[in-house]
């Protein structure tokens, strides 16, 4: 993690982030929808447990907001 500046996947995407804070909530999101998305491969038809699910509402509820300009 360098100061600011988010790299994913070698190089691919660059987010800057205002703050460590910040950067540190995006990885730690991505890891767990990283880990939710294996099981979810793994055992198609097991549902999620509620941490799970929890992470899942997350991340639904931030990428749905919409931006008032």
């Amino acid at each position: 993690m360098y100061a600011g500046v988010m790299i994913i996947d070698g190089n691919r995407a660059r987010f800057a982030v205002s703050d460590w804070k910040t950067m540190l909530a995006i990885k730690t999101l991505r890891a767990r929808l990283r880990d939710i998305l294996t099981r979810s491969f793994k055992n198609p038809g097991k549902a999620l447990t509620s941490q799970q699910q929890k992470w899942m509402d997350l991340w639904q509820k931030i990428f749905t907001q919409e931006t008032k300009l």
